[in-house]
């Protein structure tokens, strides 16, 4: 598989692991079949999966050309803003996209990751005034702790899950639906160790070789991993 394509592929996942448990991807007749929402591209698919989303007055920007994390990160904001999550490029909002968060119903924008994910520039294809608030970190698990904050900002947090940043993406797609349904925040980690303690609801995502035994005792949290990360 092309790096391209394989890119793709792992975009509608997010995309789909994200907003299937939030009640908006259509089915059709009974368990039998299953709509296909895909574009052209990331970007393409991305603004055609809004269009499932319901009534919505915020969204949320990502770059995913190179890693998800960031948008795994903002599923849990996703919940709690009711805002669908777009693909866009670093420098530019792709057509597609452009037309979904420059509607005048948008009111709010997050941009999730510093200039190195998404530029200025970037930033400067958004022209109908929306408020715009970018959430960021010198690396993928501060970004995450930001989005956190916002999540409590907006409804409070009582849940949150632990990742790794590193080598848990596969894992951290699992539970990215789960954390937009309950508007919890998904806490990337170095899979060795955390900087706080959080005395709410938590699990850690993975097994022992992406998320240490002393993360989950540190945390007390429950473990959810499976032998693979299927």
């Amino acid at each position: 598989m092309s790096a391209l394509k394989n890119k793709r592929v792992k975009s509608i996942a997010l995309s789909l692991a994200i907003f299937s448990q939030l009640g908006i991807i259509s089915h059709a007749a009974g368990v039998y079949g299953v709509e296909r929402i895909q574009g052209e591209n990331i970007y393409e698919t991305s603004a055609m999966l809004s269009e499932h989303f319901g009534e919505y007055d915020t969204a949320i920007l990502v770059n995913l050309d190179n890693t998800n994390a960031d948008g795994l990160s903002a599923s849990g904001l996703s919940g709690a803003a009711n805002a669908p999550i777009f693909a866009i490029k670093k420098d530019s909002i792709p057509y597609d996209v452009s037309r979904k968060v420059n509607s005048r119903n948008i009111k709010k924008v997050y941009i999730i990751g510093g200039e190195n994910a998404i530029s200025k520039k970037a930033i400067d294809g958004l022209y109908y005034g929306q408020e715009i608030i970018r959430l960021y970190g010198d690396d993928r698990i501060q970004t995450s702790y930001k989005v956190a904050e916002e999540i409590n900002n907006i409804s409070g947090v009582n849940k949150v899950f632990y990742a790794n940043a590193w080598k848990g993406e596969a894992d951290t797609m699992s539970i990215a639906s789960v954390s937009a349904r309950d508007k919890a925040p998904i806490i990337q980690t170095n899979g060795q160790d955390v900087p706080f303690t959080e005395n709410i609801e938590s699990y850690v995502i993975g097994g022992n070789i992406a998320m240490s035994q002393n993360i989950v005792n540190k945390t007390q949290s429950e473990r959810l991993g499976g032998i693979d990360r299927f």
